[in-house]
């Protein structure tokens, strides 16, 4: 069982749901290959870092959670019963914090993920690849290592909360894997993360999928974005191969996947003289993951 937990200051569960016992396997293999001095430890008392920790689910698999813009739900990917018994891919739920009432948001069809509330809080975005077929896409190898799919029938999808509706949200939006889509604050944009162009690369566009523009240009993964709380900048997860390395995540994608490994963290502004140029914000061993703006936009998380 994977939970899903609350933090007083954000609920960001990173990974895909169905991939984090291996996650965590891996993690503890290399864990083992680490000089002694270096080996990832325990926290032990985790109220020394967090504080008024409340689990949230009971029983399957939970990850990527986001908040309701009122900070009353959670929208999640989860596989719980009973749909994982014959449909053994992530499916988006909503929690209502205060009952613990879990609801269903997909239909029990395809892979989905990143799941993002609008700021109005009457409609939750998502990708799936149900566009393509039904049945429950098989995971990838992972003799490549700790890898992620890149489906090609993975569309972002919307669904209304109060009608229960599901659709495409750009019907004729080109093939290919387009994700991790979060919305900013004013409801004006989403920023995404697809593949059609030939590179894993940010997006951003209108919410009725018009005015698609792209932000970044160098060859890498660059996923997992989000907006600042002023809607002026985003930040995202990137990582930027070089020699052999680049060839293999070229070779990785040219077989639709991902191996999220050697990611910095990244901001830009969205106007003004320094619009679009990236700047590197962490310059860690491993892997940097889920940032997230602080309010105020002073600190990023």
């Amino acid at each position: 069982t994977v939970a899903l937990a609350v933090l007083s200051l954000s609920a960001l569960a990173a990974a895909h749901s169905e991939y984090l016992p291996v996650f965590i396997r891996k993690i503890k293999e290399a864990d083992k290959r680490r000089p002694n001095g270096f080996r990832h430890s325990p926290l032990h008392d985790e109220n020394q870092y967090f504080r008024n920790i409340q689990r949230l689910t009971n029983g399957g698999t939970n990850a990527e959670a986001y908040w309701s813009f009122d900070n009353t739900h959670l929208t999640f990917q989860a596989q719980l019963a009973p749909f994982n018994i014959t449909h053994p891919c992530d499916l988006i739920y909503e929690i209502d914090i205060a009952t613990k009432k879990v609801s269903p948001v997909s239909p029990a069809e395809g892979r989905t993920t990143c799941s993002y509330y609008t700021p109005n809080n009457t409609n939750i975005i998502y990708s799936s690849t149900m566009g393509g077929g039904k049945w429950c896409p098989p995971p990838p190898d992972q003799n490549f290592g700790y890898v992620w799919p890149l489906n090609k029938d993975m569309d972002v999808y919307t669904h209304v909360l109060a009608s229960g509706s599901n659709r495409r949200l750009v019907p004729d939006f080109p093939s290919g894997y387009t994700a991790e889509s979060t919305i900013a604050p004013n409801g004006k944009r989403i920023v995404f993360t697809s593949d059609y162009e030939g590179d894993l690369e940010l997006y951003t566009m209108n919410l009725d999928g018009s005015d698609i523009e792209r932000m970044t240009y160098t060859p890498g993964y660059d996923g997992g974005p989000y907006f600042s709380n002023d809607n002026s900048m985003i930040v995202w997860r990137a990582n930027r191969p070089q020699g052999q390395d680049l060839t293999r995540y070229l070779q990785l994608l040219d077989l639709g996947m991902v191996e999220p490994e050697d990611m910095q963290i990244y901001i830009m502004q969205l106007e003004g003289a320094a619009a679009k140029v990236p700047i590197k914000v962490t310059n860690n061993s491993g892997v940097s993951f889920a940032p997230f703006f602080v309010p105020g936009d002073k600190s990023i998380i």
